[in-house]
């Protein structure tokens, strides 16, 4: 009957839990900041197309207000008080506003009202894409560009991978891109890349049946496109590539999300990554223990063992140096960019 109906009339009924971990939650917000960040920052500025939302949401309250109550009275924003909002799988985006506002009468008098408004913008269309079949049993191809002065913290980088990637035998392998400057590594000159070197041939001495390759590059503006065209070169195009830095620490977790979210001819991954703070800077302790116990051990880098948390880091939503892509994929954006800069340099001319 009419009790079981839901709000608004006409749209399907609110999502129910099934237990407390599907409880969809509500993200607090006012005009200037939200306080459910995608990095997990306590608050962060509310702008783009979450700060068009929020005013597309207030400015329909604020219209439905006024088409409902006129001409008896009619209403004027004074501020946001208090919002919430939260997506509902089954509905769309649901809203609910504290509005602060001012009431004028048909006789001119003016009071200021506080009222809460819910709204739902219901989802129209649904669509469900095609996409092609992906797998996790795909290998993987890193590919790690090291400058000359990044190769002190290189043997690092690759006692992460073995204890990571070869030591659980992960389908993927492991290309070096060694970049040498114009006076560098050149006749007589030492090798900067000596123990890096030295590096690879220990772990294909512990580990047969790694493969790990590396290439000599004389670059004096070395750039990601530059090296990828060598790199893209000696690989199949059905490669799926993962550029990655000395500073990533990549693991089995990692390359699968490398597989299943980069679609040859559909798209490419750029992780959002979590980056710890200079551990010199921003030391990390753990609570103290009890009278006696000895020194206070570190924290695991990247959190907050009182709280669970990560402290130690961000995430870097602008960061691109990291990525995941088919050959064929890089090809064809390659040949466009050539097209593009081919245009520019023509229309420049005349």
């Amino acid at each position: 009957g009419e009790a079981g109906l839901s709000w608004p009339v006409g749209l399907p009924a609110p999502f129910t839990p099934h237990s407390r971990f599907e409880v969809l939650g509500w993200d607090y917000f006012t005009e200037q900041h939200t306080f459910s960040c995608a990095d997990g920052a306590p608050k962060c500025p509310l702008q783009g197309a979450n700060r068009a939302d929020v005013g597309d949401a207030v400015d329909t309250a604020l219209e439905q207000l006024n088409r409902r109550y006129q001409p008896r009275l009619r209403f004027q924003k004074q501020r946001l008080l208090n919002g919430y909002r939260r997506f509902d799988p089954a509905r769309g985006m649901e809203y609910t506003l504290d509005l602060l506002l001012e009431a004028v009468t048909q006789r001119g008098h003016r009071r200021a009202l506080a009222r809460r408004v819910s709204l739902l913008r219901p989802l129209s269309r649904v669509e469900i894409l095609p996409m092609p079949y992906v797998t996790e049993a795909t290998r993987v191809q890193l590919v790690l560009p090291l400058l000359v002065a990044e190769a002190t913290v290189a043997p690092a980088f690759l006692e992460a991978f073995a204890a990571s990637i070869l030591e659980p035998q992960e389908h993927a392998l492991l290309t070096l891109l060694l970049v040498y400057g114009p006076r560098e590594g050149g006749r007589g000159a030492p090798d900067p890349f000596l123990g890096v070197k030295a590096a690879v041939a220990e772990l294909e001495r512990r580990y047969p049946g790694a493969r790990l390759a590396w290439l000599a590059v004389r670059a004096e503006a070395p750039s990601q496109v530059r090296l990828m065209d060598v790199v893209s070169k000696k690989h199949p195009v059905d490669t799926l590539f993962f550029l990655t830095t000395v500073w990533t620490r990549p693991g089995p977790e990692v390359l699968n999300r490398c597989r299943m979210n980069a679609i040859s001819g559909w798209q490419a991954f750029f992780p959002i990554h979590f980056q710890e703070f200079n551990p010199a800077l921003s030391p990390q302790r753990s609570p103290p223990g009890p009278p006696g116990a000895g020194p206070d051990p570190p924290s695991p880098p990247g959190s907050d063992p009182s709280r669970g948390a990560p402290v130690g880091g961000r995430f870097d939503r602008q960061a691109s140096a990291e990525g995941c892509f088919y050959n064929a994929d890089y090809l064809a954006a390659r040949a466009r960019l050539a097209g593009d800069l081919a245009g520019q340099e023509e229309e420049e001319a005349l």
